[in-house]
């Protein structure tokens, strides 16, 4: 089946015939990666252009009409005065945003004289692109940063992340961006398609700071290490093993797993922090230290589960805790994992307890027993002290203060 990406140009598989009065340009000689000689690739464009001034039509074909084929249309196309960002964008656009392989695209723009726009090494960065700046965190990070550093936030699907690393590639570079935040989160409605999806957006990212050669900060979980629930591991060390029981601590393991691919293949800088529960003033409503509050505030009953291993602990840090270390993880730039947490925990009946204190509530905590254990991931941060000079300083009570302040008066 032909893809046509212009009236005259298309691409297709090798099989098929392209048709009467059409052209077939063969470019299965070619490797689908880095290396190919830049005159072959440039001999392959020129054919093509000459095919096309003759007022024929053509099509390139490579084993599925995909990445060999879609490179050298997009060459073809700037050699006939598109500009070479253009000339990608719209192949990706009649291709559906498959796959491509950059390194190859790389090489037929060097092959008409475009230089590829490789980041020098840079002690700061100045213009950083976040992704998923519209949640909790992301907009924390954005208010943080926003003074200091250039920011571009695309919105939700914007860069079509789990299509194709094209669109990505193409704003980090033509937007001089020198780092990525990538906090990417999906809601876990279909399990495959939900594990997929975020894998292939993790890699689209690392290819893009591997191309450009710039750092990348990933956002991920303690959750990774869930399946130490039945032993007892006093402080969830930056080294231990992951071993994710949930969908999500599965979902950010694979992504470490490939990030630690990426460091080791190509040295690339790539931070991964592992984040506990985060609270703050600007939460979201349906998390449960929230639901806590409201009902505390509305003196309705609390309820609270009492697991085999007792009441689960929840490991707090505040939202401005972990914007201090995002900022100086930015500055430092360690390629390492790195867990952040408070250094310490406080049991969900604790927890209901002193919010019931705190708001002076008439609410009756109910304990549902619960025959499984529960995960209590406890945060050792070592290696954030040494390598971000960090530690938290935001003292619970206080916040929960305020947000039991807020509670009431946005309830007024």
């Amino acid at each position: 089946m032909i893809v046509w990406i212009t009236n005259d140009l298309g691409v297709a598989p090798c099989d098929p015939k392209p048709g009467n009065n059409v052209c077939r340009l063969d470019v299965r000689d070619l490797v689908d990666k880095k290396g190919n000689d830049l005159h072959v690739l440039r001999n392959k464009i020129e054919t093509g252009v000459r095919t096309l001034r003759e007022g024929k039509r053509l099509v390139i074909c490579c084993d599925l009409g995909v990445s060999r084929s879609v490179a050298i249309s997009v060459g073809i196309m700037s050699l006939l005065g598109k500009s070479f960002d253009e000339s990608i964008k719209l192949a990706a656009e009649r291709v559906k945003n498959q796959e491509m392989n950059l390194d190859l695209l790389e090489d037929v723009g060097r092959s008409l004289g475009h230089t590829t726009k490789r980041r020098p090494k840079v002690k700061k960065a100045s213009r950083i692109l976040i992704v998923g700046s519209e949640g909790f965190i992301g907009k924390a990070l954005v208010k943080r940063l926003s003074s200091k550093y250039a920011l571009y936030c695309p919105k939700k699907n914007e860069l079509e992340l789990t299509k194709s690393v094209l669109s990505l590639h193409s704003e980090v570079r033509n937007r001089e961006i020198d780092l990525i935040l990538d906090l990417t989160y999906s809601e876990p409605r279909n399990l495959m398609k939900y594990l997929l999806e975020s894998v292939a957006t993790t890699r689209n990212m690392l290819e893009a700071s591997r191309l450009i050669d710039i750092p990348l900060i990933f956002f991920s979980t303690l959750l990774v290490f869930e399946g130490y629930s039945n032993e007892a591991v006093p402080a969830l060390r930056s080294d231990l093993e992951p071993r994710p029981a949930s969908t999500y601590g599965q979902n950010k393991a694979l992504c470490e797993e490939l990030i630690k691919w990426y460091r080791h293949l190509y040295e690339l800088n790539v931070t991964t922090l592992r984040l506990p529960y985060v609270y703050g003033e600007s939460m979201d409503k349906i998390t449960f230290l929230m639901k806590l509050i409201k009902n505390a505030t509305e003196n309705k009953p609390i309820t609270v589960h009492r697991y085999l291993n007792g009441f689960q602990r929840l490991d707090m840090l505040h939202i401005n805790d972990l914007t201090e270390a995002v900022e100086r993880a930015i500055r430092f730039a360690p390629s390492e994992n790195i867990n952040l947490g408070s250094t310490s925990g406080i049991s969900t009946l604790d927890l209901a307890k002193l919010v019931v204190e705190l708001a002076n509530s008439k609410s009756d905590i109910n304990v549902v027993d619960v025959k499984d254990r529960t995960r209590n991931l406890i945060a050792d941060i070592a290696e954030a002290q040494e390598l971000l000079d960090w530690k938290p300083e935001t003292n619970l009570m206080s916040t929960l203060k305020k947000m039991l302040f807020n509670q009431r008066k946005g309830a007024k």
